[in-house]
């Protein structure tokens, strides 16, 4: 017998699973825009974090007929899984990102002038489910959250992100207002990127 439980956004189990796709993966976003915000986290108090969502065309395993969806569960080698799936999972993206870049206007610390690469600073978090599926589907988790600085992400990791990215950041020591431009490049696609104020 096929188990129903599947996890539905990022490790929590659904009841709702109705559909077997041979697909790990069931909806795409293919990133054409980046839309972003600041928060913070009760766990980090001291920094400041920026909340990443690709948008753009919405690719599901339920058209039937969907070359676009076909074409890229071959890309990411999704052709075999034998599980039931949830609508409830969150879209991943298609094209594993090569590079995370995260720059302000304005001077963030004495390492850090204005125009300088902050991504050195950062903590991403992101799930993930390239391990899963690029090992060939082992593991009990389809969806992985990881937390740690981009360079530290493996090259399976780099894939099928969900559309949500939370970049944490520590609290400037110089200028205080900032226009923070973060830009997400794609092996295969183009990059996007977008640029947020924030005053801390």
């Amino acid at each position: 017998m096929i188990p129903i439980a599947i996890l539905a956004g990022c490790g929590k189990e659904s009841d709702t699973a109705d559909v077997m796709t041979g697909h790990a993966v069931v909806k795409y976003v293919v990133p054409d825009t980046l839309v972003l915000d600041i928060t913070t986290w009760t766990d980090r108090p001291s920094g400041f974090v920026i909340a990443s969502e690709f948008d753009g065309e919405r690719v599901s395993w339920e058209k039937e007929g969907n070359s676009r969806f076909d074409y890229f569960a071959s890309l990411n080698h999704d052709e075999g899984y034998d599980f039931y799936a949830t609508w409830e999972m969150p879209p991943v993206c298609p094209y594993p990102v090569k590079c995370l870049s995260v720059v302000s206007d304005a001077d963030f610390d004495e390492q850090h002038p204005a125009g300088a690469e902050l991504c050195d600073l950062a903590d991403i978090r992101v799930c993930s489910m390239g391990n899963f599926v690029l090992s060939g589907y082992r593991g009990e988790n389809v969806e992985e959250q990881l937390f740690k600085p981009f360079a530290s992400f493996s090259e399976k990791e780099r894939y099928l992100w969900s559309h949500h990215v939370f970049i944490s950041l520590p609290l400037p020591t110089l200028s205080r207002t900032h226009n923070l431009t973060v830009t997400f490049s794609f092996e295969g696609w183009k990059s996007v990127s977008s640029t947020v104020h924030v005053e801390l």
